[in-house]
């Protein structure tokens, strides 16, 4: 059995991209594919792919109203949805937030489903921790999506999407509060006597090993190495991950990679994927007994379509003995959806099943008990009536003869019907030389224009970095007094900082002197 977890950043570009993409070491040997169609991934070329016969996905972005059926399920595959009820802001709800979906065979039983973490018992629990009596629990913490539990008989997998703070103290005390719900929903499973999986973006650096830069981002960074080590590790996220833990849960990857970083997320701006400059904040924790099942666990980084790579753990699993009956499906699976279950019915059953009006009026005063035939479905167009033809000029100039002709006409008349005149249409030769001189010397007059632009607008070359290559620009996005503005830096990916040159970026940094590039506030 293989489990996959995955950050996909949105489930609808992530099918809506090539499978070669997506997975540029499996793209198929032929493609065919057709002339001005979009080619698409499905979900079962994404199990293929990744050979999995579970797949957790964070963040699907997508809401109720926007599932498709080609992205719920197949035939052979089902999905449990976690929608968001609730988002930072109205667009971001407008346009999809957070979510979490669990794909799986239809062959795995799933005994129960839950789309959330928190239950009475566990409200009440928390309100009781240290930190929450002051404020009480939030009423939203478990409407963001990011939880799917079901009970699969051997162990119970819960699919979590942890959220991030982004330096912003009400997200970060939402934060912790999450955190304690995954803590106590946990704490109840585990006491209750199940086993655990619990996999997914848990959006935490456990250790300095699974940071690409561990302090870069601290403030009051002491000068020794092990202080520095130590205030990395009590940083509330982290105090929390080992509180996790200490439950019993083992971190399957570290286990097994004890010396690898493993990371498993990018900075897809800085090309910081090409130098594994990245974090590891995707994670599989198993109880110990799971643990005695895992027969293997990595990352896949050469998979491609998110900032996220997958990770995957194969287990021994034990035959069981509760499989889903054919086309059994609990309340929170897809596949009982009113808008996947109804099959839309034939035109021609629509129009059978009830005689219309009209025929049943025929059929009951008809004289000899026959229907009349159906009124036709389509309506006929109304015929409009013919614009009269153009009149030729013999039959033209013989009905004026009477009333305007003048005096020649009837000679005119003779000469036509005689053809001793003929009317010489335009020249049309000249006409094609007029109108393709014309479209020349239209064509000659916008390249002038398109050279004077481009002269115009076309600044200074590309500076060179201490490389020698040419520089990538950059714009300043963060507010303040420099928004706006563009500069220039190496364009290498990102990696370890270094003294000397190394093939990552170096610390060349320019600002450009256009001053028309500049957009934002002065």
């Amino acid at each position: 059995m293989r489990i996959v977890t995955w950050n996909i950043n949105g489930v609808r570009q992530l099918l809506a991209r090539p499978q070669s993409e997506l997975f540029p070491d499996q793209s198929p040997k032929e493609p065919t594919p057709q002339v001005g169609a979009r080619i698409t991934s499905t979900i079962s070329d994404v199990f293929d792919a990744l050979h999995c016969q579970v797949l957790c996905v964070q963040e699907t972005k997508v809401g109720r109203a926007q599932l498709t059926r080609d992205i719920a399920l197949t035939d052979t595959i089902d999905s449990y949805f976690s929608f968001t009820q609730r988002a930072t802001s109205i667009g971001a709800m407008r346009m999809g937030y957070s979510g979490v979906a669990t794909y799986l065979n239809r062959d795995v039983p799933v005994l129960g489903a839950e789309d959330r973490l928190l239950n009475g018992d566990r409200a009440a629990k928390l309100n009781d921790q240290l930190f929450l009596p002051a404020i009480g629990l939030p009423p939203d913490l478990d409407l963001e999506g990011r939880s799917m539990v079901l009970d699969l008989d051997v162990l119970v997998l819960i699919n979590l999407y942890c959220p991030s703070d982004r330096d912003d103290p009400a997200r970060s005390a939402f934060k912790l509060a999450y955190h304690e719900l995954v803590l106590c929903a946990v704490t109840d499973l585990l006491h209750r006597g199940q086993e655990v999986l619990l996999v997914g973006d848990l959006n935490v650096t456990r250790d300095v090993l699974d940071h690409c830069d561990p302090f870069a981002h601290m403030t009051d960074v002491p000068d020794g190495e092990p202080e520095r080590v130590s205030a990395f590790r009590n940083q509330p996220t982290r105090q929390w991950m080992s509180r996790l833990l200490a439950l019993g849960l083992v971190d399957v990857y570290r286990e097994l990679h004890p010396a690898i970083p493993g990371f498993t997320c990018w900075n897809t701006l800085t090309g910081a994927r090409a130098s594994d400059f990245g974090t590891r904040i995707d994670y599989v924790l198993a109880s110990p007994k799971i643990m005695r099942l895992v027969r293997a666990c990595d990352r896949l980084p050469d998979v491609l379509g998110s900032d996220h790579c997958p990770v995957y753990v194969d287990l021994d699993w034990p035959a069981v003995d509760t499989p889903n009956a054919p086309g059994a499906a609990l309340p929170l699976s897809s596949r009982t959806f009113p808008e996947f279950r109804l099959q839309q019915a034939s035109l021609h059953k629509w129009l059978t099943a009830k005689p219309s009006r009209e025929s049943r009026r025929d059929t009951n005063d008809g004289a000899d008990g026959g229907c009349k035939p159906p009124l036709p479905l389509v309506k006929r167009a109304i015929q409009k009536p013919a614009a009269p033809k153009q009149i030729k000029l013999t039959q033209f100039v013989a009905r004026r003869q009477g009333r305007m002709a003048p005096s020649g006409s009837g000679l005119v008349m003779e000469l036509i019907e005689k053809q001793q005149v003929t009317l010489q249409p335009h020249d049309d030769q000249f006409q094609d030389d007029q109108q393709q001189s014309d479209q020349q010397q239209q064509q000659q007059q916008r390249q002038i224009q398109k050279q004077q632009w481009e002269g115009l607008l076309k600044g200074r070359s590309n500076p060179l970095c201490r490389h020698g290559e040419p520089c990538k620009q950059w714009t300043v996005n963060k507010p303040g007094p420099n928004q706006g503005r563009r500069f220039w830096l190496c364009a290498r990916p990102v990696g370890p900082k270094s003294t000397t040159l190394t093939e990552f970026r170096c610390e060349h940094f320019e600002w450009d002197q256009n001053a028309t590039a500049r957009t934002g506030p002065s």
